[in-house]
């Protein structure tokens, strides 16, 4: 049967290709919304928590393929490589780990945003920023940043206002090439890792 699946499959694509088996073990969450002018996913944690993780711009590249609400996020061990994958296909491949420390790690790297490894990896705190106004002066410009915030429960920026504290980062930047990389009125991610 696999056999002649296998022979339907590349007679239509045209070229003869090997079949495989895949035994991964992978961190996912179903993606309840995506932002691509922020290259983030909105995903659905098993707590029923939504998080907010920054992608690679990849995933947006091309406009005919593109992950939806109810694809998949998919984090590769150890390194920590992200892509994503259509419902209907991850949910063939995989089974929930629903207990013990594999499914304790899955709860913690998806919310964290890390899946580095086997849960050896630093936390990682992930907030959105918007830089609120710039001061210039002879020799830098400080750029004064604020949490997005979002009354709007359905909005898209509600579930930061949960997620990230309040305050503000302020940054002196005194090298042009960075300072002009920033813009007032835009939203920006900041990703804090301890160094180790």
């Amino acid at each position: 049967m696999l056999r002649n699946t296998r022979t339907a499959f590349c007679a239509a694509i045209g070229v003869a290709l090997s079949l495989f088996v895949c035994h991964k073990t992978v961190f996912a969450a179903p993606i309840a919304s995506t932002d691509p002018s922020a290259c983030s996913v909105v995903v659905t944690l098993p707590t029923g928590e939504h998080h907010s993780i920054i992608v690679p711009s990849r995933f947006f590249a091309e406009p005919e393929n593109q992950p939806t609400a109810g694809d998949y996020l998919v984090i590769y061990r150890p390194d920590g490589y992200k892509s994503w994958s259509p419902k209907d296909v991850f949910e063939q491949g995989y089974r929930l780990v629903e207990s013990g420390d594999e499914g304790d790690m899955v709860t913690t790297a998806i919310g964290n945003a890390t899946a580095q490894g086997d849960g050896d990896a630093p936390p990682t705190v992930t907030a959105k920023l918007r830089c609120h106004y710039i001061q210039t002066s002879d020799t830098c410009r400080t750029v004064h940043l604020h949490p997005v915030y979002d009354n709007d429960p359905s909005g898209p920026n509600a579930a930061w206002s949960k997620a990230t504290p309040s305050r503000q980062v302020s940054l002196s930047i005194t090298n042009p090439a960075a300072y002009e990389r920033f813009e007032e009125g835009k939203e920006y991610m900041v990703t804090f890792t301890p160094v180790t």
